[in-house]
């Protein structure tokens, strides 16, 4: 068997050369050429995976590392019989440590007391039902809205404590945060699902994160807004037309980052793990019980805990603590470097950027050193998953 994969895949090689020949490309660098006599294709999200790629291929098995499938044509594959599969969910913890961290910067810096604040989460799949769980733990107040859910799932979720609202009514929260697939077709498409008309609606003081896929939010008429209010605070991990970006808007969010908020060392094996049982069953071997413990046992960096002198009373989402663990303002930094005199990054550029948050950690991995912090911020910091260790 020949599996073409992407050679950034953490652990790939550890993981694959037991299932046969294993050849690695980089994402963007993966054509029909090198997939003609290949049985299976594994890719992250910048490889876009349709009849153009595959078109006279032996491929039988796409998988991608990823939770998006928006880079993948399923329509096409299902035509063709090739089988599908993708890491759903593998990131979902890393994404809402990627929020938490953005918002306790931008509430330090503008002084802003979240706790009193409510909260839209606009898609309630892997990420927004992690995110509505750590938020229900806080007793922040929390609007979900997701056409989709089943009436079930709606009843759990108003059990947890969180309301099931329409879209306008999302839109009118204090801090909305967008956890959708991009589509441009069916019910509920959600390309530009924010457009001019609904930033214009945003409330005065609005904090707006996209995690998701950049064209769920016009860029363009975002720009204008933000050129226009100083009011709204915006995050943005995603970008419409990556790997570039518009250098000016970039200007005008409290914080931008390429495209990394999935990205940590748990999220990366949980999607490597997964694939490898996915591939191991597809091509008919047993159980490759050391290919998946090479994925599980690969030893992580120790880290050491995190202590702050004198912790900020004030400071209830803990900034300090968080920026340890994962700094969002040093990647926001470093990509508006590279963004400097207007220009717009390259792929190279973007995926360097990318690339050096391999090693990211995820909050469960990390002690806090428990040296005067407030009963509500050691709430805080648990619910993120830290663990205390005496002072």
């Amino acid at each position: 068997m020949r599996i073409v994969a992407d050679a950034d895949i953490l652990s790939v090689e550890q993981s694959f050369a037991a299932l046969g020949e294993l050849v690695l490309l980089p994402g963007r660098e993966i054509t029909s050429k090198e997939l003609r006599n290949a049985d299976v294709l594994l890719v992250r999200s910048i490889t876009p995976v349709n009849q153009q790629l595959l078109e006279g291929t032996a491929v039988r098995l796409v998988g991608t590392a990823t939770s998006g499938t928006d880079h993948v044509d399923e329509s096409f594959l299902q035509s063709r019989g090739i089988h599908f599969c993708a890491a759903g969910g593998s990131n979902a913890e890393a994404v809402v440590d990627y929020c938490f961290a953005g918002l306790s910067e931008v509430a330090k810096q503008r002084q802003v007391n979240l706790f009193d604040k409510k909260f839209a989460l606009i898609g309630a799949g892997h990420v927004g039902r992690r995110f509505a769980t750590r938020l229900a733990l806080l007793g922040i107040r929390c609007l979900i809205h997701d056409p989709l859910l089943s009436f079930d799932e709606c009843r759990a979720f108003e059990r947890a404590g969180a309301m099931m609202v329409d879209l306008n009514t999302a839109l009118a929260a204090d801090v909305i945060s967008l956890h959708v697939p991009l589509t441009r077709s069916g019910d509920y498409p959600t390309f530009h699902l924010l457009g001019k008309s609904r930033i214009g609606k945003l409330k005065s003081g609005c904090i707006l994160l996209n995690t998701s896929r950049g064209a769920v939010v016009d860029n363009e008429q975002l720009k204008e807004a933000l050129c226009r209010r100083q009011d709204l605070t915006v995050i943005l991990d995603v970008w419409e037309e990556e790997p570039g970006l518009d250098p000016a808007l970039l200007q005008e969010v409290a914080l931008g980052t390429p495209h990394i908020a999935g990205y940590s060392r748990e999220a990366k094996l949980k999607a490597t793990t997964w694939l490898c049982r996915q591939v191991a069953d597809f091509l008919g071997h047993a159980k490759q019980n050391s290919s998946l413990q090479s994925v599980q046992e690969l030893s992580p960096i120790k880290l050491a805990p995190i202590e702050v002198e004198t912790p900020d009373q004030a400071d209830c989402f803990c900034a300090e603590v968080l920026a340890r663990a994962f700094s969002i303002r040093k990647l926001d930094r470093q990509l508006r470097a590279e963004c400097s005199a207007g220009v717009v990054p390259s792929a190279a550029t973007f995926d360097r950027l990318r690339r050096q948050l391999t090693e990211r950690r995820e909050f469960s991995a990390w002690q806090v050193v428990d040296s005067g912090f407030t009963p509500l911020q050691r709430k805080f910091l648990h619910t993120m998953g830290f663990a205390f260790i005496p002072h």
